[in-house]
């Protein structure tokens, strides 16, 4: 290293962002570092800005305004946009224009499935879909994103991708049985014939004897036509008639129970195995020519191509001549390509801190490898490097803070001692009421027991249960907006999403279905009509929603029109008795051919009153908010289209942004607005990370522990080199080819190898951590919420603390270290008739239609296409001499070309 290097420990709540600013001001103050000097990454565009603004707020109050003002000339971004940068500086060294155009991971995503379909003939996904058929693959299309997400995070190319299919099909069948001899379609077949009308003739009428034939006779029928799949052969040896016939089926069997030495079975594995990644490293190469074509790059190519000009002697002169801080956020979320990053840039800064906590890698879904992470900790000593720890945890009142110490003081042993895990909390308790719950949600299914969650919910604001205000810092009692509850599944959230809305519990989520809502689908279908005036379904969809008028009343109405002879796209729309929204759109048609897509989208917004109307729906506040962002969301959706269609050189078009709407839902990416409402907020564990509420409420903690053994991720070949971190990394797969059927004897063996047992035991610590980061979000209240019938809890159990969710209700509980601390035990079940929402009595205003008859300018102006006007001269300025012209100019063409000058300026 050319400089220092430090690594500062942040536990969840131990006050990270405030050390980072300390540091960077500190640094900035002592004359330590230029602004010019300092590189600092973030994890989000979010938290880029607070630390900017922190610091150049601490810089104002020590009356340091110069440096204050050069806080404009500091790096301070998200990895990528920091790479950005320097790619529009050192663009002549990296081969590029000097202004690049960036795709978002949106777009980045669509050009990547564009690849795959132009390298995806018919007979290669013809092959693919038939071997994942029989091999009980659902969505090989998400295992092939997968791999090229990975290929490109580790930076391999798509040569190399290639090789990898023969790689991994060799190690996962070196655990299979040597295939057999034997033909065992035709021994299956013979022993079915044989078996099936013997016990038919002895069967009692028993149900399990009766699905017993069934499913022999289409597993014959299966085996002779060649379409049988694993997972059938796997049924057939499971199934069994009734006792006394058992004899009969046990030839059948016996070689059903063969299937995983069947020669077929292995071939298939291997052909699908070098099929998917030959798949991807053509798509990869479709991906990288498609890029070039349209002059784009993406937040990968961006990390690639700095790494590149980091090989440059005249890039690494130029940066070592001016860096004198590298900061880098959340350091153990970073992927691998960015690990090699900043390594490099450490050897180049005068200066290297490194901020983030282990106990918070959480992202192995994402591309970031904890593992890794580890490693490069590990190596810290040799690096010549230090440890800074933050002990103190500013978030959680006390018996949180002991609460979590004694779950994890000892869980992340031996990699980490407990002085890197335990924190000493900063606040007092203030308020009497207990800081840790546990629930149980009473209820035989999933709908049942989240109804009986928002039950406890209700009764725990009821309950007037107080917290300490994160703002003013004094006690109050909690409101709707001071709860978070968190799942591990998006099914998840949007089942507790549902069941709040049904129990009148106002909540917010971050999930897909913008476009399904109903204001959402009355701005389409407004949006649809102005594009094709045929469009009869957008003409029902407008008038059942815009009035709420019933179906049986418009639906009648319709036919009485169609029996008159009336013209079916002309229902309604005429301008005397028609629908006033219908005639609305079709005075604005003759607009519509002038409009931008995100001018036609706003155009019916706003001239069609969608606000307005959706706020007669209901009389309810919160709502009513809701659906004004929702309305805003869909316009943002609109001008990403124009973005998407920017950045890959195609017109943008209003047939073509219907098109990509249906695509964005199809996708499940036309997310739900989230406005700034006092509702419960729902979401996912992993979705929670770095955020913070009073109240949180954790759910799913009873169940299993899922590991990566049948999944995509990247290994290395040999031991972490500090100086290549991407070294000998290449891509590890291994279908499951059984689907649905998981019990199966070969599971246990592969398991129980080293590979299974080295991705178990990293399933079991990732699990823990994301416990730690869903445990550590509350300020003043963690509820622990558990089914009646809880079974093992493999999630929770993986803290070896049972105390946490006792088996017998008491008034308190006993932590490791003796001591207690009060508990809450509540049991909650969904009400039994649930009931009619409740409509509140909110007086909802919005801006009235104005009965002005003062003429107005219009919005916008097409010059060429304006009738003449009287007017009179006001005013009189002198722009300078006219230009002087040759005699004889043509006066017309001269204007139109000044004209076209100015409208493509």
């Amino acid at each position: 290293m050319a400089g220092t290097l430090r690594f500062v420990s942040a536990g969840a709540g131990s006050g990270k962002t405030y050390r980072l600013t300390q540091i960077l001001h500190e640094k900035l103050s002592s004359g330590q570092a230029a602004p010019g000097g300092v590189i600092a990454t973030t994890f989000t565009r979010k938290a880029a800005t607070e630390l900017r603004e922190r610091v150049r707020t601490a810089l104002l109050e020590k009356g340091e305004f110069a440096l204050a003002n050069a806080m404009g000339q500091a790096r301070i971004g998200t990895v990528n946009s920091v790479c950005g940068g320097f790619l529009e500086r050192f663009a002549f060294e990296a081969g590029l224009a000097p202004e690049q155009r960036v795709l978002e991971e949106a777009q980045s995503g669509a050009l990547v499935r564009e690849a795959i379909d132009a390298v995806s003939d018919s007979a290669t996904v013809q092959d693919i879909v038939e071997l994942a058929r029989r091999l009980g693959i659902e969505s090989w299309e998400d295992a092939l994103k997968s791999l090229i997400d990975q290929a490109r995070a580790n930076d391999i190319p798509p040569a190399r991708l290639a090789t990898f299919g023969g790689r991994n099909a060799t190690d996962l069948l070196a655990l299979f049985p040597a295939p057999s001899a034997d033909e065992l379609d035709a021994s299956l077949a013979s022993a079915i014939e044989t078996a099936v009308p013997e016990i038919e003739k002895r069967a009692s009428g028993k149900k399990n004897t009766a699905d017993y034939i069934a499913l022999a006779r289409e597993s014959l029928r299966l085996v002779r036509g060649g379409t049988a799949a694993w997972a059938d052969w796997v049924r057939l040896s499971k199934g069994a008639p009734e006792a006394g016939l058992k004899t009969i089926a046990q030839p059948v069997t016996d070689i059903a129970s063969r299937y995983v030495a069947h020669p077929r079975l292995q071939q298939d594995i291997e052909r699908y195995l070098a099929a998917i990644f030959t798949l991807g490293a053509k798509a990869l190469d479709a991906y990288a020519q498609r890029k070039r074509e349209l002059g784009v790059i993406d937040f990968v190519d961006q990390e690639h191509l700095f790494l590149g000009l980091l090989e440059k002697p005249s890039v690494v002169e130029a940066l070592s001549e001016e860096l004198d801080l590298l900061l880098v956020d959340e350091f153990q979320d970073t992927s691998p390509i960015q690990l090699e990053l900043f390594v490099r840039l450490s050897r180049i800064a005068r200066e290297t801190v490194w901020v983030g906590d282990v106990k918070q890698a959480i992202y192995g879904f994402r591309g970031s490898d904890a593992e890794l992470m580890k490693a490069v900790l590990g190596k810290l000593p040799s690096l010549g490097g230090s440890k800074e720890v933050l002990g103190q945890s500013r978030r959680s009142r006390p018996n949180l803070v002991r609460l979590v110490n004694g779950a994890f003081g000892d869980v992340f042993a031996p990699g980490l001692s407990r002085a890197e895990v335990e924190l000493a909390a900063v606040r007092k308790e203030l308020v009497p009421d207990a800081a840790f719950a546990n629930w149980t949600l009473n209820g035989k299914n999933i709908p049942e027991r989240a109804a009986a969650l928002a039950e406890g919910i209700k009764a725990l604001i009821a309950s007037g249960y107080r917290i300490v205000d994160p703002a003013s810092g004094k006690p109050r009692p909690a409101h709707y907006g001071d709860i978070a509850v968190l799942s591990k599944t998006n099914a998840g959230v949007q089942s507790v999403a549902e069941a709040l809305r049904f129990g009148s519990v106002p909540w917010a989520t971050q999930q897909s279905g913008l476009l399904s809502t109903p204001e959402a689908v009355l701005a389409l279908a407004c949006l649809r009509r102005l594009n094709d005036p045929r469009d009869t379904l957008a003409s029902a969809e407008i008038v059942s929603l815009a009035d709420c008028e019933a179906p049986e009343s418009w639906l009648a109405d319709r036919l009485r029109y169609l029996e008159g002879g009336g013209d079916s796209a002309l229902w309604r729309d005429g301008a005397e008795d028609g629908h006033p929204l219908l005639s609305r759109i079709a005075r604005l048609r003759e607009q519509a051919p002038l409009l931008s897509p995100y001018a036609a989208m706003e155009l019916v917004v706003a001239q069609c009153d969608l606000a307005g109307r959706v706020l007669r729906w209901r009389r309810d506040e919160l709502v009513a908010r809701v659906r004004l962002a929702n309305l805003q969301a869909v316009l943002a959706l609109a001008r990403s289209y124009e973005d998407a269609c920017l950045a890959r050189r195609e017109p943008a078009t209003v047939s073509g942004l219907i098109l990509w709407l249906g695509e964005q839902a199809q996708s499940e990416l036309d997310m739900l607005a989230e406005p700034p409402v006092a509702a419960v907020k729902v979401m996912t564990h992993h979705a929670a990370k770095g955020l913070e509420w009073p109240i949180v409420i954790l759910l799913d903690l009873e169940k299993d522990i899922q590991d990566r053994l049948w999944s995509v991720g990247a290994r290395s070949d040999s031991t972490l080199d500090v100086a290549a971190p991407l070294k000998d990394r290449w891509i590890r797969y291994w279908p499951w080819p059984f689907g649905a059927q998981k019990k199966v004897d070969i599971a246990d063996v592969i398991a129980q190898s080293p590979e299974g047992v080295r991705l178990r035991a990293e399933a079991i610590d990732e699990a823990k951590r994301l416990l730690y980061v869903s445990m550590t979000r509350a300020r003043d209240c963690l509820v622990l919420a558990f089914p009646a019938k809880k079974g093992t809890c493999e999630w929770l159990g993986s803290l070896n603390a049972p105390w946490l969710a006792p088996d017998a209700a008491s008034d308190s509980i006993s932590l490791p270290d003796g001591s207690k601390i009060t508990c809450d035990f509540q049991s909650f079940a969904a009400p039994a008739a649930i009931p009619a929402p409740t409509e509140p009595d909110s007086s909802l205003r919005w801006f009235p239609d104005p009965d002005s008859r003062t003429e107005r300018l219009p919005a916008t102006l097409v010059a060429s296409a304006s009738v003449a006007r009287p007017c009179k001269v006001t005013d009189t300025a002198s722009l300078g001499e006219r230009i002087a012209l040759k005699t004889g100019t043509d006066m017309a063409a001269l204007g139109n070309a000044i004209h076209a000058c100015i409208a493509t300026a």
